[in-house]
């Protein structure tokens, strides 16, 4: 079973681009900037015309597709 279908519905097949949420910071709305080989993504958000927040290696089980919601 690919690793997508084993998370929960609101990560399955979560694909570079999509917009998603991070439980640990629900607030911001995070853009998929790519899939790792072990299945964790890289995320970034824009905090504002000068900042960008990124976070790497987080797990499907952390993210939820704002679409889902």
């Amino acid at each position: 079973m690919p690793e997508e279908q084993k998370s929960g519905t609101a990560t399955m097949g979560i694909q570079i681009g999509q917009q998603v949420r991070l439980t640990i910071s629900p607030q911001l709305i995070f853009t998929v900037q790519k899939k790792n080989m072990d299945g964790s993504f890289t995320v970034s958000a824009e905090i504002d015309s000068n900042n960008n927040l990124s976070y790497d290696n987080i797990s499907a089980e952390m993210l939820c597709l704002v679409d889902a919601e």
